[in-house]
């Protein structure tokens, strides 16, 4: 009792832990044992006005039965009728239940008891229950008719009436469960109404702790070490929101890199610009110092100057603007050809960039596609070997089969008793012999039918294999094609980029050389020459204070000029030369980006790598409870891991018999496999329950090998309901 006591237990919290979701789900509720008893056998029955069944009673008297009748003549109600009177459900669970009888007028009948009274062996001691379905009527102040205002129930345990449903079900809850005890009941209820996650929670619970995980923890010591204790469904969670998290902040890198690289400056000689400030600087500076001398010397004039002819001095002013406007005039032209110079250089440079940039781009694509086209090698070559592997074994598996098929029954007879050594008597030794050869036949067709069945599921795997071969090597056949077009793209772009070099670059100072040396320059210079010696010749002409005084205006004015022509001629030069540290800059961004991104892409191949090793984890350990499972059915094997089409591996929970899903399985296999479910949770509980098998008609085996009392339901055609008991 203490044992069976400690497994119900054991299995109710699995349950409860793992399926909250549905009703089907909570097998075991949070309901606790006070009383062992779960051995339970249907006594009698009585229906009155329940479900259109008037007045009927069965008396199964504890045993198997068979209940009889055309469709439609009320076998499932018997069913639904023992629910309804422990749990107020029918027999699909559901407490929308319908139970009035319905008159010829199609209406319920009104004012009539419904009542369903069962007398139940629980563990040896009769037990009857009874559960009261009643209309109320109610004659309202200053009426003489009564009105119907409603239902009420009634309960009664053993002749006593019980005065609240919770009471009443308090009662029952001492003997069993609700879910538990539709898992005994319902051949079906196992596979159809409870998830797959709910199943597997239950089963792993019949084999407990008792799995022998020495050498799968010896396999993954480096995973169990960095797994340090926390549990695996957790591990793996934090590995996957880990990766997922690593994943959306690795999509980030790309972009943050493709915008710094489309605010970096264009690539400029910041050494040519700094030279080019530093000797328009330089020119400006000698023509303020040239001013200067020459404001100095009218300082001196000033001083000592007398009245000067003002028409003689501005023949002098006139000789000296055409001086400046003569230096204008070469330092506009040398300014033309360097500019010009400087624009040609520039294009030249963007035009290498671009070749180099459509270069770089096709160059990582080519990197991403031959990245692809590895990995889908990779696949490619992991199926295959695989699927020589299942050969190989199919060949071990065939060659096992005939091997065991050929395998003849060998016994040496024993003739005399091992106690007295009396000769044994003709029948003994033949019976012995018979015994002997049943237990051959019966062990050589159960490795027959495993061998069988093995070699199936090979052959399902084997298929799917075939059938991701055929599409990875279409996808590398694309994936090459892909590759030969960005190659040829590529070495496009590269002789791309040696064109764009093998153009020359104009060099500054030999423009400017060449410049001075033009014939428009060199005019130029003459009519400099002229102007000067022809202002030299007017200097010497006295000139009055006032004259002297505006000619210094003039060049003072001049200096400005040339130092706000300096400012505006350096002014883009300076602005250009302010990149060189936002080009760092930007530079630093990148490679810091980068390397952030290549630590970020490692951490996610490892975490691949633990998932990879986690799964392969649970794979072995799932694969050593599901033999410790199966090794607890008679008929069903349990399939705990599928494999997908894309070769992951995930968890399931499949009934099968013969290799054959249970969806797959005809009606009679379904009831067969739900009825080895039901004879194994008995044993593990300790406990029976009376056992339903609807459409028993389509079952012709009536020995289940169950010790609970079984009722089958039966359809015969033309007859009334009829108990039949054995």
């Amino acid at each position: 009792m203490g044992r069976r006591r400690r497994n119900i237990r054991r299995v109710r919290n699995t349950f409860r832990s793992h399926n909250q979701r549905t009703k089907e789900n909570r097998i075991i509720t949070n309901h606790h044992k006070t009383h062992d008893a779960m051995n339970i056998k249907i006594k009698s029955i009585t229906l009155r006005n329940f479900k259109g069944l008037r007045d009927v009673s069965f008396d199964f008297d504890g045993r198997n039965a068979t209940i009889i009748g055309d469709n439609g003549t009320g076998k499932t109600t018997i069913f639904d009728a023992l629910t309804w009177v422990l749990f107020g459900k029918d027999s699909h669970n559901s407490t929308d239940i319908d139970i009035k009888t319905i008159d010829a007028t199609g209406e319920p009948m009104h004012r009539a008891e419904h009542f369903v009274e069962v007398a139940l062996d629980v563990d040896g001691s009769t037990q009857t229950l009874r559960r009261t379905y009643r209309e109320i009527w109610s004659k309202p102040r200053g009426s003489s008719d009564l009105r119907f205002v409603g239902h009420e129930s009634a309960f009664a345990v053993n002749g006593v009436e019980v005065g609240t449903k919770a009471a009443y079900d308090k009662i029952i809850s001492e003997w069993i469960n609700d879910d538990v005890f539709r898992m005994l009941t319902d051949p079906m209820y196992f596979n159809t109404r409870v998830d797959w996650k709910g199943r597997r929670a239950a089963l792993l619970a019949l084999v407990g702790d008792n799995i022998d995980r020495t050498e799968i923890q010896a396999r993954f010591a480096d995973l169990l070490a960095e797994m340090n204790g926390e549990p695996l469904a957790d591990f793996k969670a934090r590995l996957a929101a880990e990766k997922r998290k690593n994943k959306k902040e690795l999509d980030t890198f790309a972009p943050k890199i493709e915008a710094y690289q489309n605010t970096m400056p264009p690539t400029e000689d910041y050494t040519a610009l700094e030279q080019e400030i530093v000797q328009r600087e330089s020119v400006a500076a000698n023509e303020i110092a040239a001013y200067q001398r020459q404001i100095d010397a009218l300082d001196t004039q000033i001083a000592d100057a007398s009245k000067i002819d003002e028409e003689t001095q501005a023949a002098h002013d006139r000789r000296l603007k055409k001086v400046l406007d003569i230096k204008k005039s070469l330092s506009d032209h040398i300014d033309a050809r360097l500019t010009a110079a400087r624009r040609y250089n520039s294009d030249r440079d963007a035009a290498i960039m671009d070749a180099q940039a459509k270069a770089d781009s096709i160059l990582r694509e080519i990197e991403k596609t031959e990245t692809t086209a590895n990995s889908k090698r990779d696949t490619l070559e992991a199926c295959v070997k695989k699927q020589a592997n299942i050969k190989s074994a199919l060949d071990s598996m065939r060659a096992k089969y005939e091997a065991e098929k050929k395998a003849a029954f060998e016994y040496v007879d024993a003739t005399t008793c091992y106690a007295c050594g009396q000769p044994l008597p003709a029948a003994t030794i033949e019976e012995a012999r018979r015994a002997a050869r049943e237990s051959f036949e019966k062990h050589q067709r159960e490795i027959l039918d495993k061998l069988i069945a093995d070699a199936n599921l090979e052959k399902d795997t084997y298929s799917k294999l075939t059938k991701l071969v055929s599409t990875t090597e279409q996808e590398i056949a694309m994936l090459d094609q892909r590759l030969s077009q960005l190659r040829a793209e590529h070495h496009a772009a590269t002789l791309a980029i040696t064109t764009a070099k093998d153009v020359l670059a104009i060099d500054l100072e030999t423009e400017e050389e060449q410049a001075k040396l033009s014939p428009e320059y060199r005019k130029l210079t003459d009519e400099l020459t002229r102007a000067q010696t022809a202002l030299e010749a007017s200097a010497t002409t006295k000139i009055t204070a006032a004259t002297l005084t505006t000619r210094r205006r003039d060049i003072s004015a001049q200096i400005d000029m040339v130092r706000q022509n300096l400012a505006t001629a350096t002014a883009d030069l300076r602005r250009r030369l302010a990149n060189k540290e936002r080009t760092a800059e930007i530079q630093r961004l990148i490679d810091e980006t980068k390397a952030a991104e290549k630590k970020i892409a490692e951490r996610i191949a490892e975490l691949e790598r633990l998932e990879f090793a986690a799964a392969a984890y649970t794979k072995a350990d799932i694969e050593a409870v599901e033999a410790a499972i199966n090794s607890r059915f008679d008929l069903v094997r349990w399939r705990m891991y599928e494999q997908t089409i894309e070769g992951a591996d995930v968890e399931t929970c499949v009934a099968t018999i013969d290799g054959v899903p249970f969806n797959s399985l005809n009606s009679a296999g379904q009831v067969l496999a739900g009825l080895d479910i039901i004879r194994t949770f008995c044993r593990y509980y300790g406990a029976t329950a009376p056992v339903f098998i609807d459409n028993a008609e389509s079952i012709s085996q009536t020995d289940f090998a169950l010790d609970s009392q079984v009722i089958r339901l039966q359809v015969v055609e033309g007859a009334a309901l009829e108990l039949k008991t054995a």
